[in-house]
């Protein structure tokens, strides 16, 4: 971030701008304002007609006389026009098209210290009325210096200068300074972003500050006070360049825990509750979506009271008479697992059981019983599955991190080391019974010091696009230290033996707590809690952290293992496709995607991986290489891998990510990636997901570019697409 580390006295403001009424009076395309109502701006038709002036303060360094012979007046709307105001010493200049306007001497320049800010559009806040531009702002700067008329004339909007600008705003990468002078913004009335810029509409403007606390105008705007609240916040989030904008984010601040809770398709609506913390305590929020991609916020689904003080996670199912259930860890005394039923269309009412908790717990987490001859029976009392119906009975699971914990590593008992469930039946959802331990957990699968919450139990769907469920069932899960896995096996007799076992997180824990749903059409649909990277002061401070993974649609393989992919209804937000040839990748060099930059993207690809050993696209790269991330095939080791090593100069993790992924002889690397700010998901062939966040710094960090390494890869088919932003908040 740049720093004003002395009083702004020589300065250039600059600005294009396509006019659409040239009558309007009296708005501004730029202005730098002092804090006391003292500015000096870019003021259009204040005092002549459809002529450009350097507005102040009181006219304190302005023409006190415009004539519109010798000012050129504007006569033709919707033209590309570059206004210029420079300010050196006594002396103020404005420039059109790189062409002197006006000159003339001023008693003495403003000082702008720290404390100012910038406004686009309005001629400044306290003005008394809102009256602005109506037109589109295609590129709006400041320099720290003057610029003489061939500088002026050599700039071209969108692109890159030297010197280079100390605030910078063009619209390509969003609403935020480029160069992170004036990071936080708000938007004031009816203002739209696209491909040409930003559009207001005579009565709309933009503030950016340098401290959260931005400006407001001290006049009144007509509607409710709280839609213009609501407003603010939405644009003031929209505005962080790291904050996801097609990712579920929570809009209540940092939110960790921020598991994905009680996912439901219900009466034609994907409902999805997830842990935020509020004054009361833990509490499951509650939001849903007709398209997977849309989501609408409900009121919180489940609070502490009635027995339980905060409510941990849990899922969701249709008991055996049809009625959404959910089943979630209440904290308590006694606490454990608990039960909640709803049947209004929205899912907006929630009863608890009055025999919560229905399988109370002896110490936190845990159940401790003895059996008829007198031995130790523990099992977990945390974390449950959601339920399932068997030949009319209920069915659930429970977590063992507790256990574990206590038995396995404080007690060293051998028997409780690992990962397990335990599988209780219940014909009334009031008393349940203990059955066994579900599975048994293998230690060239999982470490002794794993366990499994979260579970999430079903049979897997048999094609992508889901119908008949197949043979084989999936057991979702996560550890506490590694995050999201899973394993694929067969169940019989109320017993499920794993088959294989695969991960989803594989260095750290950072993709966790998956919930899934099935969809009407068969289709088994999952989220996970994606951590964020940043350090805990930042998380804190943020006014959003907690953030879901896209929403990925699950299915058997024919070779009996998980088959995974995004689901296809992120496409939506899909715009501005550039497709790219075929074309053939050197060993050891680097192919620029000139057409392609930011980082609100998607990235489809198909590649003949030839002799190399690497092959993939780096992305969010600065032009200087200080920052950048790299998506590849491993060919070598046999893996899926995302370096974010160098993916920032600030604060962020900085590690490689793989899960390991063996392509066929002759079977080309199909590789997806999601860039959203400050996530990045790469998916490949079907078989393999992984997860990175990366927070650059730089605002050129936005370039795409295609490598191999070690040997020769051909391009088979590329696009690139700019994503859509997709959640309200």
């Amino acid at each position: 971030m740049e720093r004003m580390t002395k009083p702004l006295l020589d300065k250039t403001l600059v600005a294009w701008v396509r006019l659409a009424d040239l009558d309007r009076r009296a708005g501004s395309l730029v202005t730098l304002e002092q804090g006391d109502d003292r500015f000096d701006g870019i003021v259009y038709g204040e005092l002549a007609a459809r002529c450009w002036m350097a507005g102040s303060d009181g006219h304190a360094r302005s023409q006190s006389v415009q004539a519109q012979a010798d000012n050129h007046p504007e006569t033709s709307a919707n033209d590309l026009v570059q206004i210029a105001v420079t300010t050196t010493g006594n002396t103020v200049q404005l420039y059109r098209n790189g062409h002197d306007y006006a000159t003339y001497e001023i008693d003495a320049p403003l000082a702008f210290g720290p404390e100012s800010f910038v406004v686009l559009g309005l001629r400044h806040v306290a003005a008394g009325r809102i009256d602005a531009i109506d037109g589109t702002l295609v590129d709006v700067r400041i320099y720290a210096q003057v610029l003489t008329a061939t500088q002026l004339s050599a700039l071209e909007p969108c692109a890159t200068s030297t010197p280079r600008p100390l605030a910078w705003w063009d619209f390509t990468t969003g609403l935020t300074d480029r160069i992170g002078t004036f990071p936080h913004t708000r938007l004031h009335g009816n203002i739209r972003i696209g491909t040409d810029g930003l559009t207001l509409d005579g009565s709309s403007y933009l503030v950016a500050s340098r401290s959260a606390s931005v400006p407001a105008w001290g006049g009144s705007i007509s509607g409710s006070r709280n839609v213009a609240a609501t407003r603010a916040l939405h644009d003031d989030l929209l505005a962080d360049r790291h904050r996801p904008t097609y990712h579920i984010v929570t809009p209540e601040g940092h939110c960790a825990p921020f598991d994905p809770n009680a996912a439901l398709f219900w009466k034609g609506r994907y409902h999805l509750m997830y842990i935020v913390q509020t004054e009361d305590g833990h509490c499951f929020a509650h939001i849903s979506s007709i398209d997977l991609v849309h989501w609408r916020q409900h009121p919180l689904a489940l609070t502490p009271g009635e027995g339980d003080t905060g409510i941990f996670s849990g899922g969701a199912a249709l008991n055996r008479d049809g009625v959404p259930t959910i089943t979630y860890w209440g904290l308590g005394d006694p606490g454990g697992i608990c039960i909640a039923t709803s049947d209004d269309d929205l899912l907006e009412t929630w009863r608890k059981s009055p025999h919560n908790p229905v399988i109370a717990e002896t110490q936190t987490g845990l159940r401790a019983t003895v059996d008829d001859d007198g031995n130790e029976i523990v099992i977990g009392a945390a974390d449950p599955s959601a339920i399932w119906v068997e030949e009319g009975r209920h069915y659930v699971l429970t977590g063992n991190l507790l256990v574990l914990r206590e038995y396995g590593q404080r007690r060293g008992m051998a028997e409780h080391e690992g990962d397990t469930l335990y599988l209780l039946v219940s014909d009334d959802l009031v008393h349940w019974e203990y059955l066994h331990e579900f599975y048994t957990s293998r230690r060239e699968w999982t470490q002794a010091d794993e366990d499994d919450m979260c579970p999430d139990f079903f049979p897997l769907p048999s094609t992508a696009a889901g119908g008949a469920p197949s043979d084989r069932h999936l057991l979702l899960f996560i550890s506490h230290n590694l995050g999201c896995q899973y394993y694929v096996g067969r169940y019989a007799d109320r017993q499920f033996t794993p088959v294989t076992h695969g991960r989803m997180s594989w260095i750290d824990n950072a993709f966790f707590a998956p919930e899934t749903l099935l969809d009407d059409h068969g289709r088994r649909i999952m989220w996970s809690w994606i951590f964020d990277g940043r350090n805990p002061a930042t998380r804190k401070e943020s006014p959003w952290s907690g953030t879901m993974s896209l929403p990925r649609v699950l299915w058997l393989g024919d070779d009996d293992t998980l088959r995974l992919q995004p689901a296809p209804e992120l496409n939506v937000l899909r715009h501005r496709q550039r497709d790219l040839g075929q074309m053939d990748l050197c060993a050891d060099t680097e192919w620029i995607w000139e057409n392609v930059r930011g980082t609100c993207l998607e990235l489809e690809l198909e590649i003949d991986i030839g002799t190399a050993s690497k092959v993939g696209v780096t992305i969010c790269a600065a032009d200087d290489d200080s920052e950048l991330t790299q998506v590849f095939y491993d060919a070598d080791g046999l893996s899926l891998s995302i370096d974010a090593t160098r993916s920032s100069t600030g604060d962020g993790p900085r590690n490689i990510e793989s899960g390991p992924l063996s392509l066929a002889a002759e079977e080309p690397l199909q590789l997806r990636i999601f860039v959203d700010h400050s996530v990045v998901e790469a998916f490949a062939n079907d078989r393999q997901g992984v997860m990175r966040r990366i927070y650059p710094q730089g605002v050129d960090a936005t370039g795409v570019r295609l490598f191999a390494h070690g040997g020769r890869a051909r391009i088979l088919a590329a696009r690139a697409w700019d994503m859509a932003p997709a959640n309200p908040w």
